[in-house]
């Protein structure tokens, strides 16, 4: 307990034993806030951790014309690892340029647009160097920065083509029989043509073949008569 100064009136005395109590108060809420707020650090360091979208934080370096050149990892987490092939601590402080020496140029010029604009972008495209189709989503959480959180989408990429070419197998497939189709139809009807063009001349034939002889009968009995 705070011990009375002999040179304070009792309104000091109480306004001194207020502000000590407000300071104990904010004293506590600090603590308190910090305690949340390691809390809040650590829930958000396990989801970061344990999330299975690839995540990314970087930095973007251009040159003294403030072009975008390289850019440089600065958190990543284990799922951008497993999609890249690449332990994700060893991205941590390093250029894409010294990790994929032949990365695309269209990744450094899309990621420094939104690191220098504050545009936020989605959009699918092919890394050669790690031979994956990767959907991204870019965004900027201060100006020459951005983070990204991207997914591996190779195998549905993969399926799609695959399906494409099936599509386009069976299509050339029917195109073939249809031709082969037609081909046939005609040779049948090449054939038919031929067939009753035939059977005309036989029927000819056999009439002609019964007139002759019906005139031999008819010879043959005006033979008898005479």
């Amino acid at each position: 307990m705070m011990k009375r100064n002999a040179g304070m009136t009792v309104a000091e005395e109480a306004a001194l034993r207020e502000r000590l109590a407000n300071l104990e108060t904010l004293h506590a809420s600090a603590h308190a806030a910090e305690r949340q707020l390691v809390e809040s650090e650590r829930k958000f360091r396990q989801m970061f951790e344990h999330m299975l979208y690839g995540f990314a934080l970087h930095e973007i370096i251009t040159d003294e014309d403030g072009k975008p050149t390289d850019y440089r990892y600065l958190d990543v987490n284990p799922a951008f690892g497993r999609m890249t092939g690449l332990p994700w601590d060893q991205y941590l402080g390093r250029r894409v340029r010294e990790l994929l020496p032949d990365v695309e140029s269209y990744w450094i010029e899309t990621f420094g647009r939104v690191a220098l604009s504050g545009e936020s972008i989605t959009y699918m495209n092919y890394a050669r160097d790690l031979a994956r189709y990767y959907v991204v989503v870019a965004f900027c959480p201060q100006i020459g920065q951005f983070a990204v959180m991207c997914q591996d989408v190779t195998e549905k990429v993969e399926q799609r083509d695959a399906l494409k070419r099936a599509v386009n197998d069976l299509e050339e497939a029917n195109a073939d029989l249809e031709a082969l189709n037609q081909n046939l139809e005609a040779m049948v009807a090449e054939r038919t043509s031929a067939v009753q063009s035939t059977n005309r001349m036989l029927e000819d034939k056999v009439r002609e073949l019964e007139r002759t002889q019906a005139e031999l009968v008819r010879s043959e009995k005006l033979a008898s008569i005479g």
